[in-house]
């Protein structure tokens, strides 16, 4: 089983699911590319069309035949666009809170993207201070302060602004 994380987060989303898809499934859960700990670099492209294509390669890799996936926001139209797009086949698709209908990016979002480049020039900590109210706003449930600090790491710094605007860019 193959499990996509969304935006702003991380493969960590899904700390607590894997231990118990882990009893009937051999579980594959990684950071989305500019994401947690997967390869991060300016001009990296990050839209979900690159993402999908990033999947299927990873299927391929992993030599997998028709697995089940599952996908959170962003992961779900990664998961759908490697699957309808891609030719991936796919034992089973489970879609939680999936981006699959336009419009899909919240007001933060269309914000960022109608003046990239003020956040581009932003100040790193105005920035990061705008970025943690968002990813609090991004939980249904109130986020404990460690899991705060491991999604809100990635977007720290220079890199870190830089890739968040690169995804909402894209």
């Amino acid at each position: 089983m193959i499990l996509v994380h969304g935006t702003p987060s991380r493969s960590y989303t899904w700390r607590n699911v894997v231990p118990k898809l882990a009893a009937r499934f051999r579980v594959y859960a990684f950071d989305l590319l500019g994401f947690g700990e997967s390869e991060r670099r300016d001009g990296l492209n990050v839209s979900i069309a690159a993402q999908a294509s990033l999947l299927a390669g990873l299927v391929e890799f992993w030599r997998l035949e028709a697995p089940a996936i599952a996908g959170h926001d962003i992961g779900g139209g990664i998961a759908l666009r490697a699957h309808l797009l891609g030719g991936i086949e796919f034992s089973r698709i489970s879609l939680i809170d999936a981006v699959v209908l336009r419009p899909w990016i919240t007001p933060t979002t269309r914000h960022v993207k109608a003046h990239l480049n003020v956040y581009r020039t932003m100040p790193s900590g105005s920035f990061e201070a705008i970025v943690g109210g968002h990813l609090r706003t991004a939980s249904y449930r109130p986020m404990d302060e460690k899991a705060f600090a491991v999604y809100m790491e990635q977007w720290r710094g220079e890199i870190g602004q830089k890739i968040y605007l690169q995804k909402d860019a894209q």
